[in-house]
Parts: C-alpha cells; structure tokens; sequence
C-alpha cells in the first residue's frame, strides 16, 4: 500500500432481510463439475418453477454447506415469489 495507491478496505454490514421463499437444487459436487451442476440446477429450477405456474423472484444463487474438499455441498437456484408445492402436495 502506497500514498499514491492506498488499498481500499471493504465495507461490511449486517442486514436484516425478510425470509424468502428459494426453490433449489441440492447436491454434493465435485469441485470440477460445479459449472455444469449450476447450469443443471438453474435450468431445473425455471423449469420447476414454470410448471408450477410460480414466479421467480431474484437472481440465481448459491448456497455452499461446510467446508468444500474436491467435493462441495451446495444449493443452487432462486427466490420465488411463493413456495412450490412439494411433489404430492395437493395443498392438504
């Protein structure tokens, strides 16, 4: 870091959000194949979604579990502006 060029630091806020509804996929991946999972989870979620006649809400994203290895647990998909019924879900 120099006078001329200080490096910036970033700012880091807490926030709180409203809970959302998500419709993901969930999978442990290896490290390697994460490019062709996100674009699978994506493209079942909007097709998810569509069928069952619910909007998406958001921007595509990413949730990891744990600590990732050469393999990763994670989430991919989006917000929804209400939640897909579970397969069987006659809304009982």
């Amino acid at each position: 870091m120099t006078e001329a060029n200080p490096e910036k630091t970033p700012e880091i806020k807490s926030t709180q959000l409203e809970e959302q509804p998500t419709a993901v996929l969930r999978e442990t991946v290896p490290m390697n194949a994460l490019k062709e999972f996100f674009g699978r989870a994506y493209q079942a979620v909007m097709a998810a979604a569509e069928q069952q006649q619910v909007q998406l809400a958001g921007p595509p994203f990413a949730l990891y579990h744990g600590i990732p290895t050469d393999v990763v647990d994670v989430e991919a998909g989006f917000p929804v502006a209400a939640p897909l019924p579970w397969p069987g879900d006659h809304g009982e």
